[in-house]
């Protein structure tokens, strides 16, 4: 059997086909352009929301050192002792959320005071000391404290120099 010849399309039904397809097609870019553009915005608001947690959990640990150094006259030898410090001692009232000065988290806990809220991993944390040429230690006494999920995140200093103190990197 031949093939029943296909029915022409009037010029009218043509052009209204032509433009329900661009219309498609304009939304369909629409959609990507949109996409395109808010992507990479919502990315950099969750970059900075990160940002801003990791620098409240090294504020966190600030309080808590500077708690620790006003009942010890001396900085913890590690995280695990601060942590220890505050968990039992009452000499530190953890910070309160205070969401008109900004802060977006509550305090964690004793025990999230040795890790990253970036990226779980433990801090870096050391006491620095000044010394004598034979070693002894001379009374200046600071600490190091750092974020190894922002590298650039830092408080106080290695460099033993009393200014440096508690002193945060993201000024």
């Amino acid at each position: 059997l031949p093939a029943a010849p296909l029915p022409r399309l009037s010029p009218s039904v043509m052009r209204v086909a032509i433009q329900a397809g661009l219309v498609i097609l304009i939304a369909v870019l629409a959609f990507f352009l949109y996409r395109s553009i808010t992507e990479p915005y919502q990315e950099k608001l969750e970059l900075e929301r990160q940002t801003q947690i990791g620098r409240e959990r090294l504020d966190d640990v600030r309080s808590a050192l500077i708690a620790y150094r006003d009942v010890y006259d001396t900085y913890p030898s590690t995280l695990d002792s601060l942590s220890i410090f505050v968990a039992q001692d009452t000499a530190f009232t953890p910070p309160e959320l205070e969401e008109e000065l900004g802060r977006i988290t509550e305090f964690s806990g004793a025990n999230d005071l040795q890790v990253s809220a970036r990226n779980g991993e433990a801090l870096n944390y050391q006491v620095v000391q000044e010394t004598d040429s034979t070693g002894a230690p001379t009374g200046v006494e600071i600490y190091w404290l750092q974020d190894p999920g922002a590298p650039g995140d830092s408080i106080g200093a290695r460099d033993p120099n009393p200014s440096f103190r508690n002193r945060e990197s993201w000024i």
